[in-house]
């Protein structure tokens, strides 16, 4: 299955760096959260199936909203393990952490951040500003749980009379497309990072009871409805803006 272009929703994250000149050298980076209008996702090879006894479609949501602990910059990654490697730089943590990236995983945490409402989403997220390393980063990491999660993400189709489930994403940590060229940040500048998103596999709704073991899915148990909703993989596409 693949998609091509961008999903729905476009989420931007923008990363602004005011940079200070004085011992050290850091730039302070906040975190905003904004959607703009972007071409519905064409798909190739999909199809709706609808020979079969569940056909299912894939969809823009109504909603999507997820549990958000951080966000890094990346000076590189390992491309056989994907881990960061050289300098990493959290830029963003969710005040639920108290401080303590060590030890907050999802489950702990409360908030659901809605992709769909930048303007609530951001009340919380430019609350906080952090002094990093000036650097080369090629990388944004944004970091969803840790250590395995459970109900981390909660979704609405768009379908007929579709009622909000809850779903358990297992991509703890998402990092980026390779930013080319990479973000250099330089004294005395201000940059902005756009994160466009697409969800690779799409919202896939289908017909009837078809959650079996699938944690990535859950059954809206609307009567009018009574569909199966799947969220698929997320991909994030960043670019530089001076």
């Amino acid at each position: 299955m693949k998609f091509v272009g961008n999903f729905g929703i476009t989420l931007t994250l923008v990363a602004a760096g005011v940079i200070f000149t004085g011992c050290g050298k850091k730039a302070t980076v906040a975190l905003q959260l904004a959607n703009t209008t972007a071409l519905m996702m064409q798909t190739q090879d999909v199809g709706l199936q609808s020979a079969t006894p569940n056909p299912e479609s894939y969809v823009e949501p109504a909603s999507l909203k997820m549990k958000f602990i951080a966000a890094y910059l990346s000076e590189d990654i390992d491309p056989v393990t994907q881990n960061n490697t050289g300098d990493t730089q959290m830029f963003w943590l969710n005040s639920e952490c108290n401080e303590n990236i060590s030890d907050c995983n999802a489950d702990a945490l409360t908030t659901f951040f809605d992709f769909t409402n930048p303007a609530e989403a951001n009340t919380a997220l430019n609350s906080q500003g952090r002094a990093i390393s000036l650097g080369t980063y090629k990388y944004v990491r944004l970091e969803f749980c840790k250590y395995g999660a459970t109900g981390n993400v909660k979704v609405t189709g768009n379908h007929t009379d579709a009622s909000e489930v809850t779903v358990t994403y297992g991509g703890c940590g998402e990092t980026s497309a390779e930013m080319v060229p990479p973000l250099e940040l330089k004294a005395d500048e201000t940059v902005k990072i756009l994160l466009s998103y697409d969800l690779t596999d799409g919202i896939n709704v289908q017909d009837g009871d078809s959650v079996g073991t699938s944690t990535n899915c859950a059954l809206d148990t609307n009567p009018a409805t009574d569909k199966t909703v799947c969220i698929g993989s997320i991909n994030f596409n960043p670019s530089v803006v001076r």
